[in-house]
């Protein structure tokens, strides 16, 4: 059995990312360089994320069922602001991580 923590690095984490990446592209018109150095990833990665060769996967519909798309897309607004520190974003991601986990999906 794998811990939930081991299960939302490889399919969570991975959406939540992606779903920052483009927001941060289309509504705030951040760079990949930007992006990656505010997310500590490197540029390839975002580069990834937008092609949705990463983290593109059916979690993202749960995500958005579960109302935790909001809390990504305010992420997203604290970072293209730049109200946020990247130690900041980390806990905000593991905060929706847990979410993701914890909750039940309103089906």
């Amino acid at each position: 059995m794998k811990p939930p923590c081991e299960i939302a690095v490889k399919k969570v984490l991975p959406v939540i990312r992606s779903l920052l990446v483009q927001d941060l592209t289309q509504r705030h018109d951040m760079s990949q360089t930007e992006i990656a150095d505010k997310l500590g990833i490197s540029q390839p990665a975002v580069s990834q994320y937008l092609r949705s060769a990463r983290g593109a996967n059916s979690l993202e519909g749960k995500l958005k069922r579960k109302n935790l798309y909001e809390k990504i897309l305010e992420l997203s607004d604290e970072i293209g602001n730049e109200e946020v520190e990247r130690p900041r974003i980390t806990k905000k991601c593991c905060e929706i991580c847990k979410s993701m986990i914890d909750r039940p999906s309103p089906d």
